[in-house]
């Protein structure tokens, strides 16, 4: 399947995707929220009847699938009517779907952004920000702060905010669903002192990164106790279930413990995880290892990085596969280990690990202008759910 574009002009900051919703912020420390669903529906009606179930896979609803709505062989042979793979969208043409617009200065610049349980999270470097997200009735938001503590980058999962606070270390913020959205400030629980720049969940636990140096695991116990989140109203975050188990801290351990490296670069490594993988950079080498539940490290294959790659800028992972961002360059390697190099230097780059709807989504925010790439693999063969790099999809993904 090919990989698809839309570039959509215009000067943003950061985009986040949420239930037919695109969430953009502008470098004047505004918040617009666009109707997604509307804006590629209108795409798809401008091409063949036949090719259309494609972009809706790629841009609208990549578990189109799973849920029933379309069926492996007719996105393939969608894909094989495809005649454009590059769409383009005007400043003036993309304000038709304008739904709202906010100013959320006091949290700008973000640092990231993320969806959990209709909240929506902004870090920065004035702490972490919050609001309630209702897609059905989207209008003026006032974000309220939760955390005055500096933030570079945060990860929402299990009614929990892991936050990558620099030279304050990992800490975490707990969202207290279980009372509705209440928010209150605090400086949160810290789960290690160590220099934290970058942070994921790898099941119930927490990694983080220093681009400096140094890479660990917060563990974390699953309790076998469950509860159920207080609603707002009667909608939910994509991907969220009804009830929520409890996780309790248990110890910090190093990241690389278990790994079996030979590299002679190994002072020099860079690794992190993210859901079921760690991933180690050692000189131009990326290697990819599977992190079981039990905690056992297990080296799935390498990948040779481009010879001109330079200092790396940030690392993250995505269904589709991992997204090395270097200085003048982005290097996407996908689930086959396909190597993917966007040349220039972005101003902010977007996925959606934790969706249902847009994991196959690769945001690249540029001064003029935002990427919006879908990032495609053969979902018919059995490497999707064994593969070395990106996410291990779920059995039921591709029907």
């Amino acid at each position: 399947m090919r990989d698809l574009n839309i570039t959509i002009e215009g000067s943003w900051w950061d985009t986040l995707l949420y239930k037919g919703k695109l969430h953009a912020l502008t470098p004047e420390g505004d918040w617009a929220v666009f109707d997604w669903d509307a804006l590629t529906s209108d795409l798809e009606e401008a091409i063949e009847a036949a090719a259309r179930p494609a972009l809706q896979f790629s841009f609208r609803a990549s578990n189109a699938i799973s849920n029933g709505t379309l069926t492996r062989d007719t996105v393939t042979r969608a894909f094989e009517q495809l005649t454009v793979f590059d769409f383009d969208l005007s400043s003036k043409k993309m304000a038709k779907y304008l739904l709202a617009k906010s100013d959320v200065s006091g949290a700008f610049p973000n640092t990231s952004m993320n969806m959990h349980y209709d909240r929506m999270i902004m870090s920065s470097h004035n702490g972490v920000h919050i609001e309630y997200v209702n897609s059905d009735h989207i209008g003026v938001h006032i974000l309220k702060k939760i955390s005055s503590v500096a933030t570079r980058q945060i990860a929402a999962a299990y009614g929990r905010i892991a936050c990558a606070s620099g030279d304050a270390g990992l800490r975490q913020l707990d969202l207290n669903l279980e009372h509705g959205f209440k928010p209150s400030e605090s400086d949160g629980l810290e789960l290690n002192s160590q220099p934290c720049d970058a942070c994921d969940w790898m099941y119930q636990n927490i990694s983080a990164l220093s681009y400096s140096g140094g890479s660990y695991l917060a563990k974390f116990i699953k309790t076998g106790e469950f509860f159920r989140p207080t609603k707002t109203d009667d909608t939910f975050s994509d991907g969220d279930g009804a009830e929520i188990e409890r996780i309790k801290f248990e110890e910090n351990i190093d990241l690389n413990d278990g790994i079996d490296d030979e590299s002679s670069e190994q002072d020099h490594a860079l690794s992190w995880g993210s859901h079921d993988k760690i991933y180690k950079v050692s000189g131009s080498r990326i290697s990819a290892y599977r992190f079981a539940a039990s905690g056992e490290r297990r080296l799935l294959g390498h990948r040779q990085l481009p010879a001109d790659a330079s200092e790396i800028v940030s690392v993250r992972s995505a269904l589709f596969g991992v997204i090395v961002e270097f200085d003048e360059a982005v290097v996407v390697i996908k689930g086959d280990g396909t190597l993917v190099d966007f040349k220039g230097e972005p101003v902010n780059i977007s996925t959606f690990s934790r969706s249902r709807r847009y994991e196959n989504q690769l945001h690249l925010i540029a001064d003029d202008s935002i990427q919006v790439k879908s990032i495609n693999n053969k979902f018919e063969n059995e490497y999707f759910l064994k593969k070395a790099f990106g996410s291990k999809a779920p059995h039921e993904w591709f029907g």
